[in-house]
């Protein structure tokens, strides 16, 4: 669940550290807020479209190669 004060930002930063142990770089950063922005632009507004969009961006943190090969 995220808070109506949690920022786009916010979320990015702590998926990269749960996720990649690390945080993200700043175009990821800016790639990532936006995603998470858009998406829940995307959802209307609703007091839920930005979990909706939170959980699509999770999905995409999942997918990502650094997430599931080893170097």
């Amino acid at each position: 669940y995220v808070s109506s004060e949690t920022t786009a930002e916010q979320v990015v930063g702590k998926a990269y550290g749960i996720a990649l142990s690390r945080g993200p770089t700043v175009t990821e950063m800016k790639q990532m807020s936006h995603f998470i922005r858009e998406q829940a632009a995307s959802y209307g507004d609703s007091d839920n479209s930005m979990n909706l969009a939170v959980i699509d961006y999770c999905q995409i943190m999942l997918c990502l190669n650094e997430f599931l090969f080893i170097d």
